[in-house]
C-alpha cells in the first residue's frame, strides 16, 4: 500500500468512494473539495437510504465503511448502532497491520484513533473534522500537541515549553487560547475547522512561527501585527469571510505560500502582484 498520507481519505479508492458519496448527494467531488460545508446534513440525510444501498455490496466493503464514517462525522448524520460497530470496526488497526510502509504506519495509526475515538462519541447532529497533521514527516509526539484535553495537561504538566507543533482542529474554539501567544517557539499551529472570527494583535509574539492554518472559520479580518512573524513560511486561510488582508503582509520575508480560498477576496491585492509568492485564491 502506497500512499502520499496516510489521512482517512486518501488514496485513489478512497477517493473514488466519497466521489460515489457526494455523486449521489448531487455534489461534484472538486467542488467539495474546495469547500466541504455544501454537504449539509439535510443533504446527506436525503441520500442517507441511497447511499447504504449502493455501498451494500462494494468491492471494498471495508474501506467503504469507513469513507461512509467520515462523511457521517463531518454533517452530524444519524448513525444507526449497527452502522456505528460495523464502522469502528471497519477502522480497526488490525486490519492494517504490516499494510503500510513504516515511515506511515505511526501516522496511520495517529488518523485511525482520532477516526474510531470521534465515531464512538458521535451523537446525531454534532459535526465532528478528523485532525490533519501538519509536518507529519515528524511523529515524535513528544513535540507534539493534538487537541485541548492534551493542551491543557501540557500546560499542568509542564510539557507545553517543549512542544513545536499545535493543533487544535475541530474544537469548537471562538477563540485561540491566549497561553498559545506565549510560545515564542512554536512552529507550527493549526486550528482550522473552529469558530474564529478574529485573531488578535499578540500573535506577532509567536516569533518562531513557521505555519499558520486557519481554514474553515469565520474570519472577517487579520491584525496587521500579522507582518511580523517573520519565520512564517506558510498561510491558510480557505474558506473564511476576509474581505482583505492586511498590506503588512507583504513584509513577510519567509513567506512562501498563502491560500484564500472561498473568501470575499475575488482578486490578488495589488500589493502582492509582483511578489514570487505562490497565491491560491
Amino acid at each position: 500500500m502506497v500512499k502520499i498520507t496516510a489521512e482517512i481519505v486518501e488514496g485513489d479508492i478512497e477517493e473514488d468512494l466519497a466521489a460515489l458519496i457526494l455523486g449521489l448527494c448531487g455534489i461534484d467531488y472538486t467542488d467539495f473539495l474546495a469547500n466541504n460545508r455544501i454537504l449539509t446534513e439535510d443533504i446527506f440525510e436525503k441520500n442517507f437510504s441511497k447511499i447504504i444501498s449502493e455501498l451494500k455490496f462494494h468491492p471494498y466493503q471495508r474501506i467503504a465503511d469507513i469513507i461512509l464514517g467520515y462523511f457521517i462525522l463531518i454533517t452530524g448524520c444519524k448513525l444507526p448502532s449497527f452502522l456505528k460497530d460495523r464502522v469502528l470496526k471497519a477502522a480497526d488497526w488490525s486490519n492494517e497491520d504490516g499494510l503500510w510502509e513504516k515511515d506511515l504506519e505511526n501516522e496511520r495509526k495517529f488518523y485511525l484513533r482520532d477516526f474510531q475515538m470521534k465515531m464512538q462519541n458521535h451523537r446525531d447532529g454534532k459535526v465532528s473534522h478528523l485532525v490533519s497533521l501538519k509536518n507529519s514527516g515528524n511523529m515524535d509526539f513528544s513535540i507534539w500537541i493534538v487537541g485541548v484535553e492534551e493542551f491543557w495537561k501540557a500546560i499542568n504538566n509542564k510539557k507545553i515549553y517543549y512542544v513545536k507543533h499545535i493543533n487544535l482542529d475541530g474544537c469548537g474554539l471562538s477563540s485561540i487560547p491566549s497561553f498559545v501567544f506565549n510560545l515564542k517557539y512554536l512552529e507550527t499551529l493549526s486550528v482550522e475547522h473552529n469558530n474564529l472570527v478574529e485573531i488578535p494583535e499578540i500573535i506577532s509574539e509567536m516569533v518562531s512561527l513557521e505555519g499558520l492554518f486557519l481554514d474553515y472559520n469565520y474570519l472577517k479580518r487579520l491584525p496587521s501585527s500579522i507582518g511580523r512573524l517573520k519565520k512564517l513560511r506558510e498561510l491558510y486561510l480557505n474558506n473564511n469571510f476576509l474581505k482583505s488582508i492586511p498590506e503588512t503582509i507583504k513584509d513577510l520575508p519567509s513567506l512562501k505560500e498563502i491560500h484564500l480560498r472561498n473568501n470575499k477576496i475575488k482578486s490578488i491585492p495589488d500589493f502582492l502582484k509582483s511578489s514570487d509568492l505562490f497565491i491560491d485564491i
